[in-house]
């Protein structure tokens, strides 16, 4: 049975260019009532002339199919880079350039690049889906179909469109031979492809005049805040969202600044290319997750994932919410075994071993296990967005195609402000427009080569007949005529380098004069702020009226003032918090700070300052972290020795298997606890470690026969467990004579001779031996240990017992006693009882230790602070500290 033969007279097909037209359309249509109206693009238009479920390859289909075939592929002279970051999409991109150009078959045989591309096409086509079709075999059937067209289109009408690819041009020879057909070009250039179809009729439209101002901007972040900000003002006004978009050829340049803009204001505007993958939570846990296999295990990398992942959620459903609770906070934690190691040490933990580890063990394969590690770790959005990661170049390059990545917003664009790019809006005008990027280097686009196919292969006339540099500018001139309301178009004066940028020549003349063109400043005062910050940013009157300003304005009056001021460090007089401080048990390294800087003091001790560990794998440990492995070990073997007979009657082979021993426990800690070097630097660090306290337990120490050894002894502080390899209470009360101040710490070794009557006190020191070390007393307040240790031992132990206090570096074979130790803690209690003076008096400032380039606080100083901050305020700094600097001076 037949249709009836009127139906094609009631029937009208309007073809559009572009998603974006083609919604806008059917929006219209639908709201204007229309009846037997189809709207559609020529793509969707010859599919529906060919019958069946026929379709053309979407760009993106056609991306994963030859990222399927393109490994097992032989591509003749482009196989060597085939399987670089970014192949798939450009053989996509160049293939469908080559379909939409109608390349015949027997054009360009003899080329190998196009014999080469000719198999890539030829793979594609065996495992592309019966249903998917090339734009010439499309049209083909489509064309063979023609006798159909009136009844399935009835009058067609080709409305807003710039050009036709040549592929497409045999359908409109079709459908213009058998029924009516219409160019709706409005104000439009004709196309010269309509000048040989004289059957094709062309409609007109008037050239609307909008209202143009031309828009100087200092840079391109500030074209877009200008932009919205526009946007917002328009809003307010009264005019629909849906009338109102900004636009740009582009669009690489300018998304990432309008989605960071964006996500700063409540208007919603939308995105037509869509918005990065890795500004939203699904796309920050995939790229996660690459960074954990690509760049290798770490504790940060794994917080980071399973964190965004969420305890409780998919692969993690089973982890509870304190799961990293056990794990030690510097703890680098580079691969699956330590991570078993730290794990496993409580029982607590285990159950969180038997999650985490299996997840790092398939982290830990790499590259190559890449599909099966995001089907097991990822949910399902974040596995959207790997996959096409992989399908967008090797699983090597994933952190580079997951930035390239874009996903749909949920903005609906026929009801709400749109960016797009100008030809989308060429093809879907609106009233008030704002087009941004108008230099001369971007608008219009320069001609480029395609990425396979350079010029003297195919002529770029051949390739691409429809060139950037044309379709900028038709598109630029299609917008001028069919914008009705407001049209601004703006330019940046610099780019990111600072350097200068002429305006585009499709600008017209009378938007770059002084009456046609505004001179914006970034730090001008708008009556439609994008956002709070915005509004503050502008309105500097205003923001001075806040406590933040307040608060900047006073930072930089004491930045200038040449006297101590609160910003350096002085507080008001007994602080609570400083007397509590002072209240608690010094050790030797704090009183050093206290003495040496005492705004690094109460930064540690009192604020909590920790140097951040910035590297999850340094090359080397420093000197700090060095000596506390060497004391463990020490600590470790003389107790050990001592269980066994003692130190002093160990032979050299129990004393080399005892630090042996402890090496090997020592060095298992340390990798739990702290980040360590690559495995090569790590094993000689620990060499050197053992040979430092093979060394120091070896070195013949004077009248040492029948000593009594003790190791890592701890005094002054109250104890966690009752040691009874100790000489003493170890929770005993030590103060420093003449001063409330409590010292405690740990005595590297102590060695009882004569009956307990004489007593040697040794600090190791792992460094290079200072020069005069014999002659330090408190070596400006360096070198502490030997006075406090003297002092500390005749406390404890009696005035009667004799005793030598003193350092040792075995690596220089340096055995340095204290000398004239009568005077030593008087010093000391002397400079103690003033700095503790000071810091009860407010006096809290940065002493001469901040100037040390390896200051574990000078992180919280300002930048670059040896050569400006330190400086300046030296006179001020000295002179709030004078007494300790006499210290500073003294040997």
């Amino acid at each position: 049975m037949q249709p009836a033969s009127y139906l094609k007279a009631l029937k009208t097909t309007v073809i559009v260019n572009g998603r974006m037209a083609l919604r806008t359309s059917r929006l219209q249509a639908a709201r204007d009532g229309s009846m037997a109206l189809m709207v559609s693009t020529v793509e969707q238009a010859a599919a529906r002339l060919a019958g069946g479920f026929l379709q053309i390859v979407d760009h993106v289909t056609l991306r994963e199919l030859v990222a399927q075939v393109l490994p097992d592929t032989e591509v003749g002279e482009l196989e060597p880079i085939k399987s670089l970051p970014g192949m798939p999409s450009a053989f996509a991109s160049t293939l469908m350039k080559f379909w939409l150009s109608d390349i015949r078959d027997d054009e360009f045989v003899d080329s190998p690049r196009i014999r080469a591309i000719r198999k890539l096409e030829a793979a594609v086509m065996e495992v592309m889906p019966s249903h998917l079709m090339r734009p010439a075999d499309l049209v083909s059937l489509a064309c063979s179909r023609a006798a159909h067209a009136p009844m399935i289109f009835g009058e067609v009408r080709f409305r807003g469109m710039t050009d036709l690819h040549p592929v497409w041009r045999p359908f409109l020879d079709v459908l213009s031979a058998g029924q009516k057909v219409y160019w709706e070009a409005g104000p439009r250039r004709l196309p010269e492809l309509l000048s040989e179809r004289p059957s094709v009729g062309i409609v007109f439209d008037e050239e609307t005049s909008p209202d143009i101002l031309g828009v100087s901007c200092a840079s391109d972040r500030h074209e877009v805040i200008e932009a919205v900000r526009w946007v917002r003002s328009r809003i307010v006004a009264g005019i629909d969202p849906a009338d109102v978009a900004i636009a740009t050829v582009s669009l690489q340049t300018y998304d990432d600044l309008v989605a960071a803009v964006v996500a700063e204001t409540d208007v919603a505007i939308h995105m037509t290319s869509g918005v990065p993958a890795l500004t939203t939570r699904a796309g920050q846990t995939a790229a996660a997750l690459a960074d954990l296999m690509l760049r290798g295990i770490s504790q940060k990398r794994v917080m980071r994932l399973f964190s965004l992942i969420g305890p409780g959620n998919g692969v993690l459903a089973d982890l509870p919410l304190d799961w990293d609770a056990a794990l030690p906070e510097d703890a680098a934690l580079t691969d699956v075994k330590r991570w078993r190691k730290a794990l496993d040490r409580r029982p607590s933990t285990v159950p969180v071993a038997d999650i985490v580890v299996p997840i790092l063990q398939l982290v830990a394969k790499g590259a190559p296990a890449a599909a099966d590690l995001g089907k097991t770790v990822l949910s399902a959005e974040s596995l959207a967005i790997w996959e096409r990661a992989l399908k967008d170049g090797p699983a090597s390059a994933m952190d580079r195609t997951l930035r390239a990545i874009k996903l749909d917003d949920d903005v609906n664009p026929l009801s709400n402000a749109c960016y797009m790019s100008a030809e989308d809006l060429a093809a879907s005008p609106r009233k008030h427009v704002w087009l941004f990027g108008l230099t001369s280097r971007n608008w219009p686009r320069r001609q480029t080569e395609d990425a396979l196919i350079p010029r003297h292969v195919v002529p770029s006339e051949r390739l691409d007949p429809m060139p950037l540099s044309r379709v900028d500018t038709v598109d630029f001139e299609t917008i001028r005529r069919t914008t009705e309301g407001t049209l601004f178009m703006s330019w940046p004066r610099r780019d990111g380098n600072g350097r200068q940028l002429g305006v585009s020549g499709l600008v017209p003349p009378e938007a770059r004069t002084d009456e046609g063109m505004v001179y914006l400043s970034r730090s001008r005062e708008t009556a439609a702020a994008l956002s709070e910050t915005d509004r503050m940013f502008s309105r500097p009157q205003e923001f001075a009226a806040t406590k933040e300003a307040e608060a900047v304005a006073a930072t930089v009056r004491d930045w200038l003032s040449p006297l101590a001021t609160a910003h350096d460090g002085l507080v008001s007089a007994d602080h609570p918090r400083i007397a509590a401080v002072l209240r608690q048990v010094q050790s030797a390294t704090s009183l050093r700070k206290l003495l040496r800087d005492p705004l690094s003091f109460v930064w540690r001790y009192a604020l909590g300052f920790k140097a951040p560990e910035y590297e999850d794998e340094p090359l080397l440990l420093d000197a700090r972290q060095f000596g506390n492995i060497v004391h463990e070990v020490l600590r470790r073997a003389v107790e050990n020795l001592e269980r066994h007979g003692g130190l002093a009657k160990a032979s050299q082979a129990k004393i080399f298997e005892a630090v042996a021993d402890a090496r090997l426990d020592v060095g298992g800690l340390v990798e739990t606890t702290q980040p360590v070097p690559p495995t090569l630097v790590w094993i000689a660090t620990m060499e050197l470690a053992e040979r430092f306290a093979k060394t120091a337990l070896l070195y013949p120490l004077p009248d040492r026969k029948d000593a009594r050894s003790f190791a890592e002894i701890p005094f002054g502080r109250p104890a966690k467990w009752i040691r009874e390899d100790v000489p003493w209470e170890q929770d005993r009360e030590v103060r420093i004579p003449g001063t409330e101040i409590r010292v405690g710490g740990i005595m590297d070794r102590l060695d009882l001779v004569q009956n307990g009557r004489k007593a040697y006190s040794v600090d190791y020191k792992s460094g290079k031996t200072p020069e005069g070390v014999e002659k330090f007393v408190l070596n400006g307040g360096r070198e502490l240990q030997r006075p406090i240790y003297r002092y500390m031992v005749k406390a404890v132990l009696g005035e009667q017992v004799e005793v030598e206090s003193a350092l040792l570096y075995p690596l220089t074979d340096t055995y340095a006693p204290l000398p004239d130790t009568g005077e030593a803690i008087d010093l000391l209690a002397r400079y103690v009882a003033l700095a503790r003076d000071l810091l009860l008096e407010g006096s809290i400032v940065a002493g001469i230790d901040a100037e040390d380039a390896f200051s574990d606080t000078k992180f919280a100083l300002p930048s670059q602070a040896d050569a400006v901050y330190l400086a300046r305020k030296e006179g001020a700094r000295y002179g709030t500290l004078a007494g300790l600097t006499d210290l500073w001076s003294e040997e």
